[in-house]
């Protein structure tokens, strides 16, 4: 397969190379870079999604800077989660937010576990059971659901309570941002018909598929990963002075 350059439009081209610029800046600020977590739940995780974002930011970059924008979108919405999550984390001054952020993920693995715990012991599993078993899988399972007991006999199950990712968004702030760009970008993420649809058409009553690449909204995927950088990397500075503030300003802007 002979990769070729995309042919993005002269707009499109100068925003990546803003959003390249940027990353480029944060991969010198970041480096060896410590963060003053303060025993503050909340920041850790707000590191930790730094970290994510910029990964995934890399990735996109050198995709298309590698001749695809294939799954773009795909990476996209993992961004806009990850925002949406911050900022609702973020607001809350009792932690108690991450908190049901650490236990959702428990609640989640949990569920995961004991899901596969029936497979592996009637040997359905059988790619699983290559590397484990359901007696290994059931010490998991106590372990996980004593760290989740834990949890709530520390703080109560009620306070423990995650939200759905809209009332999130709803009570964060970012409403506007699950509203469009999530729902947009899973499009292509769970293979709805519309997401499909860009890449069928019929001709003199056949299928034909289109295996080429999708441009259209290149434009709107860039203005969207360099946006929730910027609010996240606002987020940084205001909390660890990474970024400096004047040394971040000239990348801080909402793309046209």
């Amino acid at each position: 397969m002979t990769q070729k350059t995309v042919p993005l439009s002269t707009a499109s081209e100068r925003l990546l190379q803003q959003l390249e610029n940027l990353w480029n800046f944060m991969d010198s600020a970041l480096s060896s870079r410590q963060f003053p977590a303060q025993n503050d739940l909340r920041l850790f995780i707000l590191a930790s999604v730094t970290a994510a974002t910029f990964r995934i930011i890399r990735a996109i970059i050198r995709q298309i800077r590698g001749g695809s924008v294939d799954g773009i979108e795909i990476l996209i919405r993992s961004l806009v989660e990850g925002m949406v999550n911050v900022k609702y984390i973020l607001e809350d001054t009792t932690q108690m937010r991450a908190r049901a952020y650490i236990a959702d993920d428990l609640r989640d693995r949990l569920a995961n576990v004991r899901r596969l715990i029936p497979l592996l012991a009637k040997g359905t599993a059988r790619g699983m059971a290559t590397v484990t078993d359901a007696d290994r899988y059931r010490k998991l399972e106590r372990q996980l659901q004593q760290e989740r007991q834990d949890l709530k006999d520390q703080y109560g199950e009620k306070n423990l309570r995650f939200p759905s990712l809209e009332q999130r968004a709803k009570l964060s702030g970012t409403e506007e941002l699950y509203s469009t760009a999530f729902w947009l970008f899973s499009l292509d993420t769970h293979f709805t018909a519309r997401g499909l649809d860009r890449f069928m058409n019929t001709q003199n009553n056949n299928i034909v598929i289109e295996l080429g690449q999708d441009l259209s909204r290149i434009y709107l995927s860039l203005r969207s990963t360099y946006i929730i950088f910027c609010a996240l990397l606002n987020e940084c500075s205001q909390y660890f002075n990474i970024p400096q503030r004047e040394e971040f300003k000239k990348y801080d802007f909402i793309p046209q």
